[in-house]
């Protein structure tokens, strides 16, 4: 009931004129676009697996794991990225006994200022600004006791530093060993990811494939029947002259209308099972359609009356163990395979690495100065107390974990052991796949070629016997019989077409054959 009011809308909309009322302004516009949803499309194989391989579902889901991928690479490559720092420090001391010397109370306040920059070649360069202020308050002084303010004191006194150090590794993480290894660890979900959206390419086309040839090969039933259920219904009524002739009995004219009748039963199946292959084609072809009553609209994809025997998508190879070289070299989930291995070998070489001592190099040069408030220092009044610093040294740092690097090592060693296996089993796969795919799709086009051989040597012989009958010599009902004869081996020849293109479907998804792009 609900093609026949979609078939009903769609005429309406077709030939329906509109009214004066809806002849222009936005409900013009929405009866033409109803008129284009509407309509029909045919589409080609190669259209097909395009859509496909661009809405597949699992596509969204490869983007994901490959922008979570690039945020981990990126997260490594901020390492390099300068840092600023700053801080502040302010403490009060109070003295339970006052002194002339000692002060009642101290004051310190302290500021920092810093930036600090890592290069590739794990080189650290650091340069901060260090200011610091302290003050003393000193009791009143008691007439006939020491006053300390008649000495030149540094109260409040001032210190500034400027520093810039620089390190760099000389063993662990030498010339940034350590670093390219982290950084290669974090994009090495990048690869895989690439890899899941090549492999929901291919499993995208190769539902959308299937789903067409069988849509194709119920079409071509469809036709077959149809005209079947003609010859039939002809042959029914000749039957019915044979009868009232004497030629006949009412035996053969029920067998007759009994055929017509299980013919158009077969075409209502056949009509039912099309309906629901449109629809998974639809979907295969474009998933984010969304919920299942936007797939079930009028508008219906159709395809070119002769598709079945059109395959516009030829197979790479012409033998079986042609095909499985062609797998070894194209099949993605041994590039996945591939792709997962690298990061265990280099996570193997991370623990390593980690593991050598840590040796480096550093080297400090400074300025720092004293100043006071009376604006010369008790320390070197006549530079103000303003002098170099330098330092240059070697430090290292030796960590014992052989236990926990065993450890890390032997589980690595069984991740890679695993993948051994897991390669080893999809090559089997593989082989198997093959073998079996290849011998039935030749057994497929052999029984091709034999039913159009078939087909023409029933049509050679209905032509001699429609000849016959223009001369007189034969009878509509005989023509009837090797026409329907033709139909019934065009049957065969559609399953045997069927099977070829099964077998095209079971070997390019062995071979992952589709096209990525």
């Amino acid at each position: 009931m609900n093609m026949r009011k979609s078939v009903l809308v769609a005429s309406l909309c077709a030939f329906a004129p509109l009214p004066s009322w809806a002849q222009s302004g936005d409900f013009a516009a929405d009866h033409t676009a109803l008129r284009e949803a509407l309509r029909p499309y045919q589409v080609s194989l190669t259209e097909a697996l395009a859509a496909a391989r661009s809405n597949a579902f699992e596509l969204d889901e490869a983007d994901t794991q490959l922008r979570q991928a690039e945020a981990q690479r990126d997260a490594v490559d901020g390492l390099f990225d300068p840092s600023l720092y700053g801080k502040t420090l302010w403490r009060q001391d109070r003295s339970e006994t006052e002194s002339a010397f000692a002060g009642r109370r101290r004051d310190a306040f302290q500021f920092e200022l810093g930036t600090r920059k890592i290069f590739p070649t794990a080189t650290a360069i650091e340069a901060k600004l260090v200011h610091d202020r302290s003050f003393v308050d000193y009791p009143p002084p008691v007439s006939g006791s020491f006053d300390v303010s008649t000495f030149q004191t540094a109260n409040p006194a001032y210190t500034t530093e400027l520093q810039v150090s620089l390190r760099q590794p000389l063993w662990r993480n030498w010339l940034g060993r350590e670093f390219d290894l982290q950084r290669e660890l974090a994009s090495a979900g990048i690869l895989p990811a690439k890899i899941q959206t090549d492999l929901a390419r291919q499993l995208a086309q190769a539902r959308t494939e299937q789903a067409y040839w069988d849509l194709a090969e119920l079409e071509a039933r469809q036709a077959l029947i149809k005209e079947l259920i003609a010859k039939s219904r002809r042959f029914a009524d000749l039957m019915k002259e044979r009868v009232r002739y004497g030629r006949a009995d009412h035996v053969d004219v029920a067998d007759a209308d009994a055929n017509v009748v299980r013919q158009e039963g077969a075409l209502v199946d056949l009509v039912f099972t099309a309906q629901y292959v449109r629809r998974l084609l639809r979907f295969s072809m474009n998933p984010r359609q969304g919920l299942p009553e936007q797939i079930d609209g009028p508008a219906k994809v159709i395809l070119a009356d002769d598709a079945l025997y059109h395959q516009p998508l030829p197979l790479p190879v012409s033998g079986a163990e042609e095909a499985y070289a062609y797998a070894i070299s194209h099949r993605v989930d041994l590039r996945l395979l591939d792709a997962q291995r690298e990061p265990l070998v280099a996570q193997l070489d991370l623990i390593q690495e980690q593991n050598r001592p840590d040796l480096g190099l550093f080297a400090t040069l400074g300025t720092n100065g004293l100043e006071t408030t009376f604006g010369k220092s008790l320390i070197d009044p006549i530079n103000d107390g303003r002098h170099l610093t330098y330092t240059i040294g070697l430090d290292a740092n030796i960590v014992f974990r052989q236990r926990q690097r065993k450890a890390q090592e032997q589980e690595i060693a069984a991740k890679l052991a695993a993948l051994d296996v897991q390669r080893q089993k999809i090559l089997s796969d593989i082989r198997q796949q093959i073998e079996y795919a290849w011998a039935a799709f030749a057994a497929a086009r052999q029984k091709e070629a034999h039913a159009h051989r078939a087909i023409e040597t029933l049509r050679a012989k209905r032509e001699a016997e429609y000849r016959k009958f223009l001369q007189a010599r034969s009878e509509e009902i005989v023509v009837l019989s090797y026409d329907m004869e033709v139909l019934s081996a065009t049957g065969d020849l559609i399953a045997a077409a069927k099977l070829a293109r099964d077998g095209e479907v079971r070997l390019r998804t062995a071979l992952h054959g589709y096209p990525t792009e």
